[in-house]
């Protein structure tokens, strides 16, 4: 699972939300976790104009680590580990370099921190990060900042979209070992598609259609043996699972079941990949990062490796 997990922080109370989910997912496999700040330079905060002053670029470097530390000190407690490391530098670069640098298995970071004069916004550093990381990441979409960043955020209802591919199929070894380590019970869902309008299917029931097979060569199941499989292979690992296949559009039924179901955490796969080492978001998890406060646990597409340990390309 995850033994080094990076949450980038920026300052902000609100960027906060980052940790307890963080906590979670590094307390599961008794990981380090590592609290990362990049202060911007002068010219970026300030102006062009402005003289390099090295003194105050250091003093802002400072203010940091001791936010940092004292943040640091109010979540250890043991056996956790927790260590601290601030930079200067453009914020997704430092953290991209830090990530590979230190081997980091996992970015948990939150989509919206407002601090001082730059903001983390999902479009901006957040995407930057995910477009550039060579790792998984979870996307923290926090309403407000943590009432107790401390405590680990309860994980025990875990969504798991499925759509019978090869690719989506990518994570089902993490979900088979993060679901027992957290205690949380898992829900498989894989929306049936719903026609166009216009379009009318007349099903013939003393003939029914002849199983086609996907691009990778997989023959298509019916929608509940696909689900059934799969629950039965997660339940041998003593994964307690049930399963979903509402009807509709993909991302609009996903949304609604996380406005509804309680679900605490959706981990998938992205889709394709925009040149060596990096990856993209597909519509649909672009869409539940967007507009669902539920946690998404991004890992990258097939052609690349699917555990949570770092890429060695």
């Amino acid at each position: 699972m995850f033994t080094r997990v990076l949450v980038p922080l920026d300052g902000s109370a609100l960027a906060q939300g980052a940790v307890p989910y963080a906590l979670a997912l590094a307390d599961a496999d008794d990981g380090l976790l590592t609290l990362f700040q990049a202060v911007p330079p002068l010219h970026v905060t300030w102006d062009y104009n402005v003289p390099y002053d090295a003194a105050i670029e250091a003093d802002r470097l400072t203010s940091a680590e001791k936010c940092l530390g004292a943040i640091a000190q109010r979540l250890r407690e043991a056996p956790r580990q927790i260590e601290t490391q601030a930079a200067v530098g453009d914020p997704a670069d430092e953290i991209l370099a830090y990530t590979e640098r230190m081997e980091q298995d996992l970015i948990v970071m939150a989509t919206h921190g407002y601090g001082g004069i730059l903001h983390w916004a999902f479009g901006s550093v957040a995407r930057r990060v995910l477009t550039a990381a060579t790792v998984p990441m979870l996307i923290v979409r926090p309403k407000e900042p943590p009432a107790q960043p401390g405590r680990p955020a309860p994980i025990r209802n875990i969504l798991v979209p499925l759509d019978g591919s090869k690719r989506a199929e990518a994570v089902l070894p993490l979900v088979r070992d993060l679901a027992p380590a957290l205690g949380a019970q898992v829900t498989l869902v894989r929306i049936v598609a719903v026609p166009p309008p216009g379009y009318v299917v007349v099903p013939n029931l003393a003939s029914p259609p002849a199983p086609t097979r996907t691009a990778t060569g997989e023959a298509w199941m019916s929608v509940e043996a696909y689900l059934q499989q799969v629950s039965a292979d997660l339940a041998s690992a003593g994964v307690t699972v049930t399963s979903l296949m509402p009807a509709g559009q993909a991302a609009a039924e996903l949304l609604d079941l996380l406005r509804d179901g309680g679900y605490d955490l959706v981990p998938m796969t992205t889709h394709g990949r925009t040149g060596n080492k990096r990856w993209r978001m597909g519509s649909v998890a672009e869409r539940l990062v967007e507009a669902s406060h539920t946690p998404v646990l991004l890992l990258r597409s097939p052609g690349t490796p699917t555990s949570a340990h770092r890429d060695k390309e």
